[in-house]
């Protein structure tokens, strides 16, 4: 007679046998795998818009394709990490307690040697298209630069002072919806976060990515810059326009921050508890009575039943 565990799948078997037990382990490949997802589809959209010269991608579906390996990436590792796949994400989480400063360390550094990872897969398929695009001397700028694949530059006209700011900008909104999606008064449905996520990033892209492309992650932008050094683009990744790659590297993490804080004490605050009636009446419209104070309407089923019982009145 078969034991129950014979009667299992052989990859249920696998999995009971060889499962991670440690949690800063399995959180730590759970980063890994998400962010280097994250980065094989968002490099391989780079890819197409450089070396097809913008014949095969324009900087819309840039934005919208970063936003795709974003929500994927996250979905990817919801279960067992958070999926934040973005350092600046994890230390939003972490001044909103709900991770520790040791795992944030951790899950640093695993999203930025996944980043790197996920940058090499893509770097293996392209290989063949980055050697007719360039000759094989890979460079940053000029006609023939193919380095924005791995990383961020900032355009001529911008100085990294206006570099700082425009990250600051575009990754404070990143960690204001970030605080906005984890208040759990604010009832997010889980499996939608991962979404919002990418739709998240999408906008900011749209909006905030002509002076440097968007980054808003320090992982996807150090760890491939790395890997690129390693690949022909040599230390000047580094040096180039004064040592920009710091800028990527910090200012993220300081507008996540500002972002979050700046929902938590204009809005998160003041978010009403869960009462009785669920949670229409905290979302529900308002109006304004005579003295100008904010009334909550009724939900629409008791609308329903005062209509209905009016209408027996009559009859």
């Amino acid at each position: 007679m078969m034991t129950d565990d014979k009667k299992l799948h052989y990859s249920e078997r696998l999995r009971r046998r060889y499962r991670i037990q440690n949690p800063i382990i399995r959180n730590m490949l759970a980063e890994f795998y998400g962010t280097a997802l994250l980065r094989f589809i968002g490099t391989g959209v780079l890819a197409q818009l450089i070396l097809s010269r913008a014949t095969y991608n324009a900087p819309v579906q840039v934005n919208f394709g970063w936003g795709f390996a974003i929500a994927l990436g996250v979905y990817s590792a919801w279960k067992t990490s958070g999926g934040h796949v973005n350092p600046a994400v994890t230390i939003v989480l972490y001044i909103l307690g709900k991770i520790s400063f040791v795992h944030s360390l951790l899950y640093y550094v695993a999203q930025t040697a996944g980043a790197a990872f996920g940058a090499a897969l893509s770097y293996g398929v392209y290989i063949e298209a980055l050697d007719s695009f360039d000759g094989g001397i890979r460079q940053i700028d000029g006609p023939n630069g193919t380095a924005a694949i791995f990383a961020s530059f900032p355009a001529p006209y911008l100085s990294n002072r206006g570099a700082f700011i425009d990250q600051i900008a575009g990754t404070g909104l990143l960690g204001l919806f970030v605080a906005f999606f984890c208040e759990s008064r604010n009832q997010i449905p889980l499996y939608l976060q991962p979404a919002l996520f990418g739709v998240t990033a999408a906008a900011i892209g749209t909006c905030y990515s002509m002076n440097m492309g968007s980054p808003v992650n320090p992982a996807s932008d150090f760890g491939p810059r790395l890997f690129a050094a390693f690949i022909g683009y040599g230390p000047e990744l580094f040096t180039y326009h004064d040592y920009f790659f710091l800028v990527p590297l910090i200012a993220p993490m300081v507008g996540a921050v500002i972002g979050a804080y700046s929902y938590v004490f204009f809005i998160g605050m003041h978010v009403p508890d869960q009462t009785g009636d669920g949670c229409w009446r905290r979302f529900g419209p308002v109006r304004m009575d005579e003295n100008l104070a904010a009334v909550t309407l009724e939900p629409p089923s008791r609308q329903k039943a005062e209509t209905i019982a009016l209408k027996r009145d009559f009859v």
